[in-house]
């Protein structure tokens, strides 16, 4: 999913604000993802990490999923 991810943090971050529903799920996905990974998803896709971890196949995909489900 290269290049897919640099407009998402805008996007999320926005949406974390504005939409409960949305901020709930995406939480969700997070604890999920927590059992497997050493990083947060929300983070992740707030671009709270190194520009380089989101360009990780397993970073990019996990917040892509996340995001879509």
């Amino acid at each position: 999913f290269p290049g897919q991810i640099p407009w998402l943090p805008g996007e999320i971050v926005k949406l974390l604000y504005l939409n409960d529903a949305f901020a709930r799920h995406l939480r969700r996905c997070d604890a999920a993802f927590a059992e497997v990974v050493d990083w947060s998803v929300v983070q992740a896709a707030q671009g709270n990490v190194e520009q380089s971890m989101l360009e990780r196949g397993d970073v990019a995909s996990s917040i892509l999923f996340s995001v879509m489900v």
